[in-house]
C-alpha cells in the first residue's frame, strides 16, 4: 500500500462514520427534481392502481364511482 492509498483507506467516511461538517457534500435536490419525483411517484401509483383494477375485476374502479354498464348507451 501507498501513503496516499493508506491515509484514504484510513478516512472516517469509508467506515460507516459521516465526514466532517468541513468536507463538501452533495448538493441538496432543487425544485424541479423534486417536481419530477412528486410525478415520478404519482405514475407509479397511478400504475399499480390499475394493475390492482385488472387483479381484482375492476373493483377499484368501482370503488371510484365507475359504473358497470355494458348497455353501451
Amino acid at each position: 500500500m501507498t501513503t496516499s492509498t493508506e491515509t484514504t483507506a484510513a478516512g472516517p467516511e469509508l467506515n460507516g462514520q459521516a465526514p466532517a461538517d468541513d468536507t463538501p457534500g452533495q448538493a441538496p435536490a432543487t425544485a424541479s427534481e423534486r417536481v419530477m419525483g412528486v410525478i415520478g411517484i404519482a405514475f407509479a401509483v397511478g400504475l399499480l392502481l390499475i394493475g390492482l383494477d385488472l387483479a381484482t375485476g375492476g373493483a377499484i374502479s368501482r370503488l371510484f364511482g365507475a359504473s358497470d354498464d355494458s348497455t353501451g348507451g
